[in-house]
């Protein structure tokens, strides 16, 4: 029996777009469409399915994934951690703490990558409420981006421009020299500087795989919230969890954030889980003050997308496919830049590691 075709009931986000293909099932890297046709899905969602869909082949379908997912619906679908402790939750927290050697503390489970940056704000905003900080006038939460990809929130406004190093570089600067600019347009002294509490910003931009800051960008973000006493939050949803060769992309900075958002590979698109991690000094601050940070969703922290996420992390870390990355990125890196860089028309070749764009 042939599926009936849908009815356009779901709102999607463009309403010009051309009809987008129905997709029946998926395998390896391919989808299937209602009609038969088999599609590369060479975005992965984006960079979501980083096992790959299903599989025919037995040694390589993530049965240990589905299958921790089941375990958890029959055994407990739900339950909300503002009331009882979930044991894959508490799995998955662990593993992630325990994955930055000691440089964070404490981690929030949710279920999107806006919902997430909006628990780091919140946490921010709440260490600056502390009683004992006096600091209820800091307000303003400054993404790096312009259009912040996993920030579309009310709270989330610009005001800083992006790191665009190709187009926003001048003929007379180099990268020390632009790494300060960000600086500039950073309220220096007086009430706007005292009234700033967080900087957020993405280690990789959306979902272009080639949009990446130079050499020592984050720093320079570190040392200006240090200055003015705020708080550095990074964004790795797009490219954290091994997506650019280390388990943690600020791994690969001189600099460890004060607030991380992971998400896309934690669950390898096998249920909808991303995380905030914490570090020591703000679970500190909060555990003094003895105020808790007002956020609450209702299937945060869900039983069996942690699941999920514990297990595609343990598979992860099984099969050795964080050092894959790292060989076959450097591979990927490497390659165009051999062949295509002398040609007259090529005028730079951009990304990093498996996300190369």
């Amino acid at each position: 029996m042939s599926p009936i075709a849908p009815k356009n009931g779901l709102l999607y986000k463009n309403f010009h777009s051309h009809p987008a293909a129905l997709i029946k099932a998926a395998s390896g890297i391919y989808l299937t469409t209602n009609d038969g046709r088999n599609i590369l899905g060479a975005i992965s969602g984006a960079a979501v399915a980083c096992l790959r869909y299903n599989n025919n082949n037995n040694n390589n379908n993530n049965k240990e994934v589905k299958q921790a997912v089941i375990d958890r619906l029959i055994s407990v679908p739900y339950c909300h951690p503002d009331f009882c402790k979930i044991l894959s939750a508490d799995g998955l927290a662990n593993f992630l703490v325990d994955s930055t050697g000691g440089q964070m503390s404490k981690a929030v489970l949710c279920k999107s990558g806006s919902e997430a940056v909006e628990v780091a704000i919140k946490m921010a905003k709440t260490h600056f409420n502390d009683p004992a900080r006096t600091e209820p006038e800091r307000s303003h939460f400054i993404p790096i981006r312009k259009e912040p990809f996993h920030s579309l929130i009310a709270q989330t406004s610009s005001r800083v421009s992006a790191c665009s190093t190709y187009r926003g570089l001048l003929h007379s600067e180099g990268d020390d020299t632009y790494n300060t600019s960000p600086g500039s347009s950073t309220p220096s002294s007086g009430a706007e500087a005292r009234a700033m509490f967080a900087r957020s910003s993405p280690r990789l931009s959306a979902a272009a795989g080639c949009v990446m800051p130079i050499r020592g960008y984050f720093p320079a973000m570190k040392a200006i919230c240090q200055r003015h006493c705020a708080l550095l939050i990074l964004g790795e949803v797009m490219c954290g969890m091994g997506l650019t060769g280390s388990l943690h992309a600020y791994e690969q900075e001189d600099v460890v954030p004060d607030l991380l958002v992971v998400g896309k590979g934690l669950g390898a698109a096998y249920a909808p889980i991303l995380a905030v991690l914490v570090n020591s000094m703000l679970v500190d601050s909060f555990q003094r003050s003895g105020k808790s940070v007002a956020h609450g969703q209702t299937y945060m922290a869900h039983a069996q997308a942690a699941a999920a996420g514990l297990r595609v992390q343990q598979v992860i870390r099984e099969r050795g496919l964080v050092a894959h990355v790292r060989e076959v990125g450097e591979y990927l890196g490497r390659r165009p830049r051999e062949g295509l860089l002398a040609h007259p028309y090529v005028g730079d070749v951009r990304g990093m590691e498996a996300s190369g764009g």
